[in-house]
């Protein structure tokens, strides 16, 4: 028979001190994310439409885009080629750094999102009301109607796909496989 697994003893009873002393660590770690999120303002991915410190690459030059999906060190210009929007980009790009610094100085952290793309969609629940959780058309929709996938590169659409499974499986949806 295997040994029985070793129980880890158990944890000494906290003192007042202790518990003082846990109690001003939370609320000192409570007050330090209120601030990070104050800071940060609108979720970088809740609403990308709010955002000042986006740099649009809609327009952006296949090459340019394969260099960078590669992983390769891609200059903005190899990006995007047209002369306004490519001074809007640097324009971006530098509120982009400043805002990721002052982050850095003030919380140790620069958060810095490449987002590929936005997805939207909406929910539908049965008229009876009741929902199981599945995933269903809009009434009266057809598959072949529906547009449901995006036209990007195929590497982007597996991570986009990938990220997607992840989101609504976090929420308690499950995709069946097609």
């Amino acid at each position: 028979a295997p040994p029985a697994p070793v129980r880890p003893a158990p944890a000494p009873p906290l003192s007042e001190a202790d518990v003082e002393r846990r109690e001003r660590i939370d609320m000192a770690l409570s007050d330090w994310r209120s601030q990070l999120v104050d800071l940060g303002g609108v979720a970088s991915l809740d609403d990308i439409t709010l955002l000042d410190g986006v740099v649009d690459l809609t327009a952006a030059h296949p090459s340019g885009l394969a260099q960078l999906y590669a992983g390769r060190p891609t200059h903005l210009s190899s990006i995007v080629r047209e002369r306004n929007a490519l001074g809007e980009a640097r324009q971006s790009l530098r509120e982009v750094s400043a805002r990721t610094d002052i982050l850095a100085r003030q919380f140790g952290v620069a958060p810095v999102y490449l987002a590929i793309g936005v997805a939207t969609w909406n929910e539908t629940v049965p008229q009876d009301g009741e929902d199981d959780g599945s995933i269903h058309l809009a009434d009266g929709a057809s598959p072949e109607a529906a547009d449901l996938t995006a036209q990007i590169p195929h590497v982007e659409r597996i991570a986009a796909e990938h990220a997607a499974r992840n989101a609504l499986a976090a929420a308690g949806l499950t995709v069946p496989e097609a």
